[in-house]
């Protein structure tokens, strides 16, 4: 009587490693591809925002006849004479989920201005040029740029 050997169908041990070996160097090139454009980016998403934030506080003025004290009155109803909002759905957060710091200065030609801490969320940020992320942003630089 002859014996069968019975081979099983799969893959070995070896050839599952140098698969996942495969698919770890081609993820470390794309993140190391994407990561620079993700930095030109931010100051793309933060303009918008402004933007975005700008045209909420524009049209809160035309209800109220002033500007609002704080982001909080472009969302929820303070008893503000004239108030049709809301203007903005939620509190406005920036690329780093900080959220955006509302200054009401009262001068022209902005009466206020809009600012971002970047990712550190600590005023100065990027100061030695080592670590972008950290770029504070406000809306009169960026609207002069």
């Amino acid at each position: 009587m002859r014996s069968r050997t019975i081979r099983l169908a799969g893959f070995t041990l070896v050839e599952l490693l140098v698969v996942i070996v495969i698919i770890a160097v081609l993820a470390g090139a794309v993140i190391l591809a994407v990561e620079p454009t993700v930095g030109k980016v931010m100051p793309v998403r933060i303009k918008h925002d402004f933007k975005q934030i700008g045209d909420a506080i524009k049209i809160f003025k035309l209800d109220t006849n002033h500007y609002p004290e704080n982001l909080d009155e472009l969302i929820k109803d303070n008893d503000i004479k004239g108030w049709h909002g809301p203007y903005l759905e939620r509190e406005p957060l920036d690329p780093w989920k900080n959220l955006y710091i509302y200054e009401f200065t009262g001068e022209r030609p902005r009466m206020y201005i809009l600012k971002t801490y970047g990712a550190d969320g600590v005023e100065g940020g990027d100061a030695d040029g080592k670590r972008p992320e950290n770029k504070d942003y406000n809306s009169l630089d960026i609207y002069e740029e």
